[in-house]
């Protein structure tokens, strides 16, 4: 779709997760272009951000399966294995924006090539106050080989975790400021981590002074940035 100048592409959102990540390398009539920021929420007065709605989730190692952030939660709901790791700072898809690149470098050509590491996880979707799934066992001479579960609807979701060759495989997300709503590198990001203990530092007034600039923060499993790692998901039913 066209309109003052703007071209719009769309894909289906679980092909967009992968596609419009952070940094994507996007070829459309012949010309290249770099996915660069994020259309962030905007406040009531039209102009200021808004508030950006972040997440946390607990995925089943075991099965997969998805649970909101419940307190009190700490096995799943679905196979009943002890739950790990929480997801935080998990951020929904957002409409993205790019700029024209002329020249990259080899190296971006690779790592838009090699992609993004993408986690994909599952709830039913309970019915009249029922579980909404089935569950069978299958048996071979008596003995329970495996167990299966059938639902008619569920809620389908894709986080996207990170680059798949991030300099450290251990932390994921990526960095966003959350005042321009532009996707930052590595470097950036850690200069703004630094930047922040300095902060801390200089005290409370200074610090207040400097956050109300531009701060970028790190979400996770889908990650985007301002003070840690974010996640970005997107579900399906």
């Amino acid at each position: 779709m066209r309109g003052r100048g703007n071209t719009w592409l769309q894909r289906l959102r679980f092909l967009a997760i992968a596609e419009f990540g952070p940094g994507s390398l996007i070829y459309h009539e012949g010309a290249r272009y770099q996915v660069t920021r994020i259309n962030l929420p905007r406040g009531r007065d039209g102009q200021s951000s808004g508030e950006v709605v972040l997440t946390e989730a607990r995925v089943c190692e075991s099965c997969g399966y998805h649970h909101p952030r419940d307190v009190g939660i700490n096995v799943c709901e679905h196979c009943g294995t002890e739950l790990g790791e929480t997801l935080k700072k998990l951020l929904p898809m957002q409409t993205v924006v790019t700029r024209r690149r002329e020249r990259i470098s080899t190296d971006e050509e690779e790592r838009n090539r090699v992609g993004f590491e993408l986690s994909t996880s599952y709830r039913f979707v309970p019915r009249g106050g029922l579980p909404g799934h089935h569950d069978a066992a299958v048996l071979v001479d008596g003995a329970e080989l495996a167990r299966m579960s059938y639902g008619d609807s569920a809620e389908i979701r894709v986080t996207n975790l990170g680059r798949r060759r991030r300099k450290n495989p251990n932390v994921r997300g990526f960095y966003l400021d959350l005042i321009k709503g532009r996707w930052l590198t590595e470097s950036e990001g850690a200069k703004d981590d630094r930047d922040e203990d300095d902060d801390l530092e200089a005290g409370l007034e200074d610090v207040n002074r400097k956050t109300g600039s531009s701060r970028s923060w790190r979400t996770g499993a889908t990650s985007w940035c301002c003070a840690g790692p974010i996640t970005w998901t997107r579900r399906r039913r």
